[in-house]
């Protein structure tokens, strides 16, 4: 359910994802687009920011200029004609232009209490849909805990890499790229 629908207000729907990305542009709020409706996000916290950060720069940092390309939360993904997400990191292989990464070879989400259902059910599944995907990274904000989809080619099943201790690794093998979990939790402040 999004916000527009807990306070009595009808969600916006559209017919496409293009028509969804020029509405949204004028919204001082975040959407995403989900099965044609709009759909409100809330707020991250603290620990959520500092993830996302931390995982944007050491994917950009360490992709350099060999062609593939870091985006943060404000890039959309377009899934599906009815389907447009913002994630907190994408990473294309290919030059990008206009509103939206086109074909993401990594997407990484941290996941939220309030949305951690929705972002490992439905969204995942429309994530694993997108041929270009290769790695899907979910990261817990509240203890060390991430999970990694990857496969080596679109048709190909995901295999699903559980990593729980942070001097793990996570090997984005499509972008040639290493990530240690340490990173992705630098500064972050894990309960108990």
């Amino acid at each position: 359910m999004s916000l527009a629908e807990d306070f009595g207000v009808a969600a916006p729907r559209f017919e496409g994802a293009d028509a969804f990305l020029l509405w949204a542009e004028r919204q001082p709020e975040r959407w995403e687009l989900v099965d044609g409706v709009a759909r409100m996000m809330t707020g991250g916290s603290l620990n959520h920011s500092r993830i996302a950060g931390n995982t944007f720069f050491a994917l950009r940092s360490r992709l350099g200029r060999g062609g593939c390309e870091a985006f943060g939360s404000d890039a959309a993904v377009v899934l599906g004609p009815g389907w447009v997400a913002f994630p907190d990191v994408s990473v294309s292989r290919e030059a990008e232009e206009g509103r939206s990464v086109l074909r993401p070879v990594v997407i990484v989400e941290v996941l939220s209490p309030s949305t951690a259902s929705y972002d490992l059910g439905e969204k995942a599944a429309a994530y694993r849909r997108l041929p270009s995907l290769r790695h899907l990274v979910f990261v817990r904000q509240d203890r060390v805990a991430v999970q990694h989809l990857h496969r080596a080619g679109a048709g190909e099943e995901f295999t699903l890499t559980d990593l729980d201790r942070v001097d793990g690794r996570i090997a984005l093998a499509a972008v040639g790229v290493e990530v240690s979990v340490a990173d992705l939790y630098a500064g972050v402040s894990l309960a108990g």
